[in-house]
């Protein structure tokens, strides 16, 4: 008898306690959705400004460069600052170390396309779509539109 007298009083403390804390009680109804797609921040526009002010600012710099430089080139520079044209132009001497850097430079310059190019297929395999299925689309756009044709 004293067992169950003992249950009782803890389920009737219980339900005062329930009853008292009703209005703290939260309840979920409706699970929130998760988001399909950020909406912040937009990165395509993000890529697009990056891009277009990269150029800008390249072209405006070789702009300010080109408006900067005081050397003079060529003999029609020296005809058209004195009015006269030039008793004699020295033609350019060509070195070992000339024919050298030239080929370095010709080398930056296509290690520079190859990384350019390496890093722009990372970007479009990280934020666009992976390469092997943009590979894939493309082929299948090209041979629809060579069918098409023929």
């Amino acid at each position: 008898y004293r067992e169950v007298q003992d249950k009782l009083t803890a389920a009737k403390l219980g339900e005062a306690l329930e009853v008292e804390s009703k209005s703290e009680r939260f309840s979920l109804i409706e699970p929130p959705d998760a988001p399909i797609a950020p909406i912040k921040p937009n990165r395509p526009a993000i890529l697009v400004l990056g891009f277009v002010l990269a150029i800008a600012s390249g072209v405006g710099m070789g702009a300010l460069l080109e408006a900067a430089d005081g050397r003079i080139y060529g003999s029609q520079q020296i005809f058209r600052l004195t009015g006269a044209p030039p008793l004699v132009v020295v033609p350019p001497i060509r070195t070992r170390a000339d024919a050298w850097r030239a080929r370095g430079k010709v080398l930056a310059w296509l290690i520079g396309i190859i990384a350019l190019a390496a890093a722009a297929l990372a970007i479009v395999n990280v934020n666009v779509m992976p390469i092997d299925v943009l590979w894939a689309v493309v082929l299948q756009k090209l041979t629809a539109f060579l069918q098409a044709g023929a």
